[in-house]
């Protein structure tokens, strides 16, 4: 039925492929808002992005942060090489 109703068929396929809002991400906003306050407005997208990893980790209990963190380190300094 595209044919007769282009139009609607193009605003089917732009608004109803909107998937809804799934649990994990409402789970990153919560901890980004605890982390980026009025008073932590000048925090770096990396330094953001790094305090992140550490709530989720602290919050899932990851044990291997020390592996994670010298892949991390490596990854970087042969960025810089």
């Amino acid at each position: 039925n595209s044919y007769k109703y282009p139009i609607l068929a193009i605003l089917a396929r732009r608004y109803l492929a909107i998937l809804a809002t799934s649990t994990p991400i409402e789970r990153v906003f919560s901890i980004t808002s605890n982390i980026v306050t009025k008073n932590r407005n000048k925090l770096s997208p990396q330094t953001i992005a790094e305090l992140i990893l550490l709530k989720y980790w602290k919050i899932k209990d990851l044990k291997e942060l020390e592996e994670i963190f010298s892949d991390n380190l490596e990854e970087e300094e042969e960025e810089e090489d």
